[in-house]
């Protein structure tokens, strides 16, 4: 059994040449693929913009808990810094620490000791 949220074109005939009688499902209402109450918010920011305004964001809004996605190991460690620098409960998860610390701070989140966390797609890949 092969289970992906995303599988490119390029990846399916190679997956395809492993699997036996394979079957695809697909979803294809935008209602199903959004948890009721989670809300996302998507901001197209210069670079040079994005500390002060995820700053702002997390003094505006109220929320229960916030995944903040980043592109690189170092993004996360330094955002995750800059946040507990300015008070906010937050947390890194990311490829440089191990899978028993990864899943540790995970926990942490899970269990609101840590209200955000900083990731990269190492976190999005299987997080319920």
């Amino acid at each position: 059994m092969m289970f992906s949220a995303t599988l490119s074109d390029e990846v399916k005939p190679i997956c395809k040449k492993f699997m036996q009688n394979p079957t695809e499902h697909y979803v294809d209402e935008d209602t199903k693929l959004t948890l009721h109450g989670l809300q996302q918010y998507y901001i197209k920011l210069e670079e040079r913009e994005k500390n002060r305004k995820l700053n702002e964001l997390l003094d505006d809004l109220q929320f229960n808990q916030v995944i903040i996605f980043v592109k690189s190991t170092l993004r996360a460690t330094e955002l995750d810094k800059l946040l507990r620098e300015c008070n906010f409960p937050s947390i890194a998860v990311h490829s440089g620490v191990s899978q028993e610390e990864r899943i540790r701070r995970y926990k942490e989140f899970k269990d609101f000791n840590k209200r955000i966390c900083v990731a990269t797609d190492v976190f999005g890949r299987g997080i319920d």
